[in-house]
């Protein structure tokens, strides 16, 4: 297959999180500058328009950086990995009794921080923020009155309280941990309509009970998804098994050249019941025909992810580094409907991988249907975008795979193309 992505720029989507509550003299910053930096020049937001992020109240604003891929003497890069993040706003500003923010004339620069000092702002932060081409990554970013205490132009910084809200504390990138971290949030959907119900998976609601047989699926390389048919679910699963993440999508060409969106919502913490829930983090998704193209009746695609770590290794003690890359596997037929689908991970550094059924995306780990359905095989030839051998993971385009034991309507041997430019 041919990947369609446009290898001259990715995208970092930082998505402001903000609120915990609303009240008269509510302090807000103005966001005009958003910079990341992998080393070189920094690269900063498209729009200097500014964002107005109300501390004590629930928004969700984001603020999009177009990031470069030129050509060298040694070729456009694979991926580009931003080591830190500048949260720099330029303006404190306060509500009044009609509505209105008005300036409140601090210098952000003179806001102390939790130990009395000054000049913590603008506020330098570990980053783990990996860019692809064509791809976009997202980024949360919490900005509340647990980190900016204070009302009516009073305000403080607590650094710490900053940190421990946005730094990854948990996962098997070492290279995450204590950073904030991104993700890819770009998904590919795949449509389920030529498949078996019988076939599918199912959309569940937050308690794991069964809505629905499933409409599409979704990979970014990070994560899964599954949706139903009409917006009124889309369910996130971070890995093979995962814990459940609800949201809604809806349909509708993009200037940005998605297919659609879709969000993902947290419970609202001053609702009680937990019923209400608020936007925690959106993106898009395209339709696989419209970033992959050609292939044959039967195809693999691998989906590179945001750790750029391929293989499961041992950290040392009791823990694991690493993660697999998710595979997608789908046969079509002469129409080019999709009528089977598998989805499963490939260690590039071992040359194993394995498939499940696609029914199983989402299941319970303790599915002993799932376990006995899953199907392994090895992996050779890695070959980068010349076709040439290589041995780096990132600049694999092509490589081979081989099934002693294929299900029926898999080729036991055949090619799977990575989803990148």
């Amino acid at each position: 297959m041919t990947v369609n992505l446009d290898p001259s720029f990715g995208r970092v989507e930082i998505t402001y999180l903000t609120g915990e509550g609303r009240a008269l003299g509510d302090n807000y910053l103005e966001i005009t500058r958003q910079t990341i930096s992998d080393g070189g020049a920094p690269v900063q937001r498209d729009s200097l328009a500014p964002l107005n992020l109300r501390l004590s109240g629930f928004q969700t604003l984001t603020a999009r950086i177009n990031v470069p891929f030129g050509v060298t003497t040694t070729g456009r890069a694979n991926s580009r990995n931003f080591s830190e993040l500048s949260f720099d706003p330029n303006r404190v500003l306060t509500e009044d009794s009609a509505g209105r923010l008005n300036d409140t004339g601090i210098d952000p620069a003179t806001i102390l921080d939790q130990n009395g000092n000054a000049n913590t702002l603008p506020f330098d932060m570990d980053a783990r923020i990996q860019v692809f081409p064509g791809r976009t990554s997202v980024v949360q970013l919490h900005v509340s009155t647990a980190s900016f205490p204070g009302t009516s132009g009073s305000i403080t910084f607590d650094s710490d309280t900053f940190k421990a809200l946005n730094y990854n504390t948990s996962g098997t990138d070492p290279d995450a941990i204590n950073h904030l971290a991104g993700r890819l949030g770009d998904f590919v959907r795949f449509p389920l309509a030529d498949v078996d119900d019988s076939l599918k998976p199912v959309v569940r609601d937050e308690s794991g009970t069964p809505i629905e047989t499933a409409s599409f699926v979704y990979f970014t390389g990070d994560n899964f998804a599954l949706s139903d048919a009409d917006g009124t679910y889309f369910q996130e699963v971070g890995n093979v098994f995962s814990e459940i993440v609800l949201g809604k999508w809806s349909e509708g060409s993009l200037a940005s050249g998605f297919q659609g969106t879709y969000d993902l919502r947290d419970a609202l913490p001053t609702d009680v019941t937990g019923t209400t829930r608020i936007v925690a983090i959106y993106g898009g998704f395209r339709d696989y025909n419209k970033v992959l193209s050609g292939g044959t009746s039967f195809e693999m695609v691998m989906f590179p992810n945001s750790s750029e770590r391929y293989t499961f290794e041992s950290d040392g003690g009791s823990g694991v580094v690493g993660r697999l890359g998710d595979v997608v596997a789908f046969a079509r037929n002469a129409s080019g409907k999709i009528t089977n689908m598998y989805f499963g991970g490939v260690d590039l550094g071992k040359g194993t991988f394995d498939l499940y059924p696609i029914q199983y995306l989402g299941a319970d780990p303790g599915d002993d249907a799932a376990q006995a359905a899953r199907v392994t095989g090895t992996v050779t030839s890695y070959l980068d975008r010349n076709g040439a051998v290589t041995t780096d993971v990132k600049s694999i385009r092509k490589f081979t795979y081989t099934l002693p034991a294929p299900p029926s309507g898999v080729p036991a041997t055949g090619t799977v193309t990575v989803f990148r430019k």
